[in-house]
């Protein structure tokens, strides 16, 4: 599976699109296989503090939530919180999913050469449970 972490903002919308359109230029086998997951917006928030207890997206325990209000607090931004839940509700679709699976953010861009047979075959033949592309 392909899964694509998207917001409900225009901005994302439009590289969403734009991943679409490409992936067919290429005809890559792409757009079949992806999947958006709508992540968290963090303009829909006053604060960190907020977001983290809000959110619906994934639940975290005191400890995660903790950790996220630390990260905001030293300044790796509110932005950061709402990217890394948004990466971890990928994470549990990709556990809950019986083959591989490839998480690309929003503004990915296909290189010439990547398609689905590729990628596919790449996971057959390595022997790890983790690629980094």
């Amino acid at each position: 599976q392909v899964l694509m972490l998207t917001t409900d903002t225009p901005l994302s919308q439009l590289r969403v699109e734009g991943f679409e359109k490409q992936a067919e230029e290429l005809s890559q086998g792409f757009t079949t296989a992806l999947k958006l997951q709508k992540g968290v917006n963090f303009r829909d928030f006053g604060s960190a503090v907020e977001l983290v207890e809000k959110q619906k997206l994934v639940p975290l325990d005191l400890h995660q939530q903790n950790n996220a209000r630390v990260m905001s607090v030293l300044d790796r931004g509110d932005g950061a919180v709402a990217c890394a839940l948004g990466h971890m509700a990928m994470w549990q679709r990709a556990l809950a999913h019986s083959g591989w699976t490839v998480i690309l953010e929003d503004d990915a861009e296909l290189q010439k050469g990547w398609s689905l047979p590729a990628l596919e075959k790449l996971f057959q033949d390595t022997k790890s449970n983790l690629l980094w592309l």
